[in-house]
């Protein structure tokens, strides 16, 4: 579990096992809204470069060529240079 936002409070507890890493919690009144539901990182959000680029599992690159589009689904994404937790970049 790696490069998550989490809104409200939650806990990114460890499992025995897996890697924990770049995982953050923000409140809510912290998130951009989206169509009313707070869910995106504002772009001036110190988070913005915090993590660390995910590297890769069994030859496969991890690092995001997609982000999530709201309401459902996903849009293609260029990787940026300075990486966001969460599903926007």
């Amino acid at each position: 579990m790696s490069n998550n936002l989490t809104g409200g409070y939650s806990n990114h507890a460890s499992a025995p096992n897996g890697r924990f890493e770049g995982n953050q919690n923000l409140s809510r009144a912290e998130l951009i809204p989206v169509e009313g539901i707070p869910i995106k990182l504002p772009l001036n959000s110190p988070l913005r470069g915090s993590v660390r680029p995910p590297g890769s599992a069994r030859s496969v690159d991890l690092l995001p060529r997609a982000e999530f589009a709201f309401p459902v689904g996903s849009r293609p994404l260029v990787p940026p240079s300075r990486l966001a937790p969460g599903a926007f970049q």
